[in-house]
């Protein structure tokens, strides 16, 4: 009897382990745990939707957020969209997992969200004014499940205005002590500046930062662009941006102290200028854990966009040991545009984008600690994605999830543009 049982453990042993190795998956290969096939693409207001940027709870429940219309003739209002670990739409969050408009007037995008530690939901983007018609920078806090936060702001609401022509908020952080940071662009034609804001945790301006809470840089510039921003571990803030000399884009990187005073410690007098060759576009920003900036963005040669990958020291200076003097360009299809960047736990740098062959599809790169494709990924380091044939699909953000895998957001079209999302295996 002993025997039989041994026997019939070891064979089921051998069959479980044979099932598990035919279904492992390799890195860069789409989860098929999740959605259809590693794919999810909902419509969330009913005629054009497209997600600008993600961030993970603590539970690991996946909040993306954008913008959308319901209708052609409709205005653009604040999409939003809260997915369970496995793609499926999570039914308990706002009106059946979805959020379309704030308020039934209020017309606008949201580009960024940041979850606080008690999975409170930060919005940060732009409304238009109804009095005005100007762009105004805008701040929504939802609850946990969706629900608008009446204790943060004006009823759940917060509008920012700098200049009287147009102003947008383009990223948001929250510090330890749970004060809110958003930085993005003030234009008052025919000038454009770089704006940071810091609001305390109930929504008011803190008065303790800049001058009243709002600090306005501007690089000698015609047009300064704030896009991406991320804090270091000492409460100093470093914000990416573009700056434009002549006819020409620089990439543009600037660091702040906790009080809204540029560091003199950091590039020439806290301002990081860098000629890549650079493009107006999307930027991202992540920090390493030792203090390495990366900096992903749009760059041109000769017509042909390149994927463009950055690093840079705690100084400001380029870090020459990583890919071709501190920069590495990857040629992707007819061109090819990076918007978002994660690190996941090994180091390596994930980087999400838009690439042209035939279509618009996702692209998403992994680069080791020196700047190099990783082999093992994908194809040499690469992962095209289409959500269905003929489908124009743009990838917009990118976050790692607890387990190391890799989510992409964006958005994708065919008949009617939608959220798209997939998930890759990480390494």
């Amino acid at each position: 009897m002993k025997y039989k049982l041994n026997y019939f453990l070891f064979f089921t042993f051998i069959y479980y382990s044979f099932t598990c190795l035919c279904i492992a998956q390799s890195p860069g290969e789409l989860d098929k745990t999740f959605g259809n096939g590693g794919r999810v693409n909902v419509g969330i207001g009913g005629y054009y939707d497209v997600a600008k940027s993600m961030a993970l709870q603590h539970d690991g429940k996946i909040v993306v957020v954008g913008y959308g219309k319901e209708s052609l003739v409709s205005f653009k209002g604040l999409s939003m969209a809260r997915y369970l670990q496995n793609g499926e739409m999570d039914y308990d969050f706002g009106n059946l997992g979805v959020i379309h408009r704030v308020t039934k007037d209020l017309e606008g995008e949201a580009n960024s969200v940041a979850i606080q530690k008690d999975d409170k939901i930060v919005v940060a983007g732009y409304s238009i004014s109804p009095a005005t018609n100007n762009e105004e920078i805008t701040l929504v806090r939802f609850t946990e499940n969706g629900n608008i936060d009446k204790s943060f702001g004006n009823k759940g609401l917060i509008v920012t205005e700098i200049s009287s022509e147009k102003d947008v908020g383009e990223s948001v952080v929250i510090q330890n002590d749970g004060k809110i940071v958003v930085v993005g662009t003030t234009d008052h034609k025919p000038s454009a500046d770089i704006v940071l804001i810091r609001y305390n945790k109930n929504g008011s301006l803190d008065y303790s930062f800049g001058i009243g809470g709002i600090v306005i840089t501007d690089i000698n510039s015609a047009m300064d662009i704030g896009k991406s921003l991320v804090l270091q571990s000492d409460g100093k803030m470093i914000v990416s941006g573009f700056t434009r000399v002549v006819n020409k884009f620089f990439m543009t990187l600037l660091r702040y102290d906790s009080y809204g005073e540029l560091d003199p410690t950091f590039g020439n007098s806290g301002i990081v200028i860098t000629d890549i060759n650079g493009r107006r576009g999307k930027m991202d920003m992540v920090m390493q854990n030792d203090g390495k900036i990366i900096l992903v963005g749009p760059s041109e040669v000769e017509n042909s966009h390149h994927f463009t990958v950055l690093r840079f020291n705690n100084n400001g200076s380029l870090d020459k040991s990583f890919g071709n003097n501190g920069v590495t360009k990857t040629i992707i299809g007819d061109y090819s545009e990076a918007e978002s960047v994660a690190l996941d736990s090994n180091g390596n740098i994930v980087v999400a984008g838009t690439t042209e062959l035939g279509n618009e599809q996702f692209v998403v790169a992994m680069y080791d600690q020196n700047g190099m494709l990783v082999p093992d990924f994908g194809s040499d380091g690469l992962v095209k994605t289409s959500f269905i044939k003929n489908s124009v699909d743009r990838a917009h953000s990118v976050v790692i999830d607890y387990y190391g895998n890799i989510i992409v957001a964006g958005e994708t079209k065919n008949d009617y543009t939608t959220f798209g999302l997939i998930k890759l295996i990480g390494k």
